[in-house]
């Protein structure tokens, strides 16, 4: 006697999503259990960058040792020094939130508060701070230092 099911024909009622209404343990499907656990233990070994802040900045440090320091000082300063065809302010050294273990690549900012401002690096430059100016055409520009700087926390 042929069947429809062995002639490869198969019940639409048995292939619709609406009649599967049941639930299965984990346990009757083979292994999904045991990778579940491998897969949950994986997921808590992951770990987060870490943000701070403090009083000289913040930061984020990466697990892969990549760290991110970032600030701008509330004080405006004043550029009033000539220098040849600019004029500078007075550095400031300010220290990073969190040291880094190799001299990091640096991106000075400056938010102008008078007149047009660029920022500057000054020497002083280490794994625990920065030295910045501002510069400007003329005397009198003024704004907020800052930094951005990008390094490692560990090797």
């Amino acid at each position: 006697m042929t069947t429809k099911a062995s002639l490869g024909v198969v019940d639409p009622a048995v292939l619709d999503r609406d009649n599967h209404t049941g639930t299965q343990p984990i346990s009757s499907v083979s292994g999904l259990e045991d990778e579940l656990v491998t897969l949950g233990e994986a997921i808590d070994a992951l770990e987060a960058p870490v943000y701070g802040e403090n009083a000289n900045g913040s930061f984020l440090k990466f697990p892969d040792g990549t760290l991110i320091c970032w600030f701008t000082s509330a004080a405006t300063i004043t550029t009033s020094s000539a220098s040849g065809g600019i004029f500078t302010s007075s550095g400031g050294v300010m220290t990073f939130p969190e040291p880094f273990i190799a001299i990091p690549n640096v991106t000075p900012t400056v938010l102008t508060t008078t007149g047009v401002c660029w920022p500057g690096l000054a020497t002083g430059l280490s794994v625990t701070q920065v030295n910045t100016v501002l510069l400007s055409a003329g005397a009198g520009g003024a704004g907020r230092r800052g930094y951005i700087a990008v390094g490692r926390w560990k090797a």
